[in-house]
């Protein structure tokens, strides 16, 4: 792992290359967008976008993000992840969207019809597929076989690694601490973590903060939320480390950037 880099493209090598996002001057950076008790982040680089999850209906994120989005990602389509997709599918000129390939998810008939009616790609993404996005580079981690067809959706959520020129993210969905404990060591080793499902109990177990070892922590969470989430027992795991907490119910939309050296971080509000 560079401990001074963060890194982001946009191709896909497990099916040869199937699309590049154009490179153009322009900053580089991640984005944690507030959808509230929703997910949605997104990659930013060389005049291209790529909206990582959607949040919940009427979330907007891909409105509400920093530059443009030439490509969707959703995680697993479940409705805090994908509420939104059908729409922005429909509002956006899209590249592509990418998915886990699961048909028996609960959106996933909404989401096919609206990229069959906008002609956009829908590509199911397996673990070793590499999508560039200028100068980032994702690689998905997971899920792997066991866990494709899991009853549990969150299972088989998309893991993404992130990397920047200058920092790497890992990007893990809902996925619980059983599949978090599949993840390859060195491909988990990383600069900057957003918390899984939420900041759950059931996530980012003390054996993915043993592989990460993060400089920096991110959780999408809504205010009050009825769940507890970030949970007790994981604000005390990042505690324990010494990792510093962003959370998006408290700063609103946190952007995590590289200038001057330094990993650095921004946010849209502080409550």
């Amino acid at each position: 792992m560079v401990r001074h880099g963060f890194l982001l493209l946009l191709a896909l090598t497990g099916c040869a290359c199937l699309l590049t996002l154009p490179r153009r001057d322009s900053a580089r950076a991640l984005s944690l967008i507030d959808v509230g008790q929703g997910d949605a982040a997104y990659i930013q680089s060389g005049g291209a976008g790529l909206l990582v999850d959607t949040g919940v209906p009427g979330s907007s994120a891909d409105l509400s993000a920093p530059g443009p989005v030439s490509a969707l990602l959703v995680t697993h389509l479940e409705r805090d992840h994908a509420g939104d997709a059908a729409k922005v599918i429909a509002r956006g000129n899209l590249a592509a969207v990418f998915w886990n390939g699961r048909t028996d998810a609960p959106l996933h008939g909404d989401v096919a019809r609206a990229a069959g009616a906008a002609g956009v790609p829908l590509v199911a993404l397996v673990p070793g597929d590499v999508l560039r996005v200028g100068d980032v580079r994702l690689e998905v981690l997971s899920p792997g076989p066991g866990y494709r067809t899991s009853a549990d959706h969150n299972d088989s959520s998309l893991v993404l690694r992130a990397d920047f020129p200058e920092f790497s993210a890992l990007l893990t969905g809902d996925a619980p601490a059983e599949v978090e404990r599949l993840l390859p060591p060195g491909p988990a080793d990383v600069d900057v973590l957003k918390l899984g499902h939420h900041g759950s109990k059931t996530a980012t177990g003390d054996h993915l903060l043993d592989l990460a070892t993060p400089a920096l922590a991110l959780v999408s969470v809504g205010a009050g939320n009825r769940y507890g989430h970030p949970a007790p027992e994981v604000l005390a795991r990042l505690e324990g480390r010494g990792i510093p907490l962003l959370r998006t119910d408290e700063q609103g939309t946190i952007t995590v950037f590289w200038r001057d050296g330094e990993l650095r971080a921004s946010t849209s509000s502080a409550r």
